[in-house]
């Protein structure tokens, strides 16, 4: 079973796009189906408005734990877009489609990276594949955040790599993130 998330036109126009992240997932969901002999059925492509926060969870939490079959199933997981840290918190979150930038990610706004993870392993699958594709500094470069009237502060994430049982996490991104407040 294959999620596939590429969220390029964020809901609020504040939130800047994320550039390709559309065409990366389409093309993964091709290579997905065409490489490696996914069906249409077993591949979940979601796109912007399609990728809300309680959108993306449901289906990772309830969708994907009705299909998977324990000790059996592969999960494949692919997210483009953006990703911001909760300061606070010192913790990634996945950005969703309906965002609100006035504030920091929180588990009720978005959807957080450790979050994701142990619901993964609650499907108890075979194996799980995640790759991330998405920067989790709040940074956008030339001088702009994800978060407004943020200020730039390091962060180090406490636990910069989740290890989860039969898994592989390919992420972009370092332990050390320079991020904005």
């Amino acid at each position: 079973v294959a999620v596939v998330v590429g969220i390029e036109n964020y809901q609020n126009a504040d939130v800047p796009k994320a550039d390709f992240a559309i065409n990366d997932a389409q093309a993964v969901a091709r290579v997905l189906k065409q490489t490696f002999g996914y069906s249409d059925d077993r591949i979940f492509l979601k796109t912007d408005g399609q990728a809300s926060a309680g959108g993306l969870k449901s289906l990772i939490r309830e969708e994907l734990k009705d299909l998977v079959k324990e000790g059996r199933s592969e999960v494949f997981v692919y997210y483009s877009g953006h990703g911001a840290p909760n300061v606070d918190e010192k913790e990634g979150y996945i950005i969703p489609w309906d965002y609100n930038p006035q504030r920091s990610p929180s588990r009720n706004s978005a959807y957080a990276i450790n979050d994701l993870y142990k619901d993964l392993e609650d499907l108890h699958a075979k194996n799980v594949t995640v790759v991330l594709e998405a920067c989790f500094t709040g940074n956008l470069g030339g001088g702009k955040t994800l978060i407004k009237n943020a200020r730039p502060i390091g962060i180090e994430i406490e636990k910069p790599v989740q290890v989860l049982a039969n898994s592989l996490v390919i992420a972009a991104g370092s332990y050390i993130a320079t991020s904005y407040q």
